[in-house]
């Protein structure tokens, strides 16, 4: 594993039926298809220093 991958939300535990924006700023899902679509939240890297963006996520980087 080149690099290791943040959550993409998170639960808080006082709320723990929610699932909250943490990576993935909004997202949605159609159960049909069985495809997604995401916005990512700017700012994150990756462990080693990249930043996180949709080609990284992808797993289209190496480094």
């Amino acid at each position: 594993m080149d690099r290791m991958y943040p959550y993409p939300t998170v639960r808080d535990p006082a709320d723990v039926e929610n699932t909250h924006p943490y990576v993935f700023n909004d997202w949605s899902f159609d159960p049909d298809s069985l495809t997604g679509e995401v916005t990512l939240t700017e700012g994150f890297q990756w462990s080693d220093g990249e930043p996180l963006d949709a080609e990284g996520w992808r797993g289209g980087s190496s480094t």
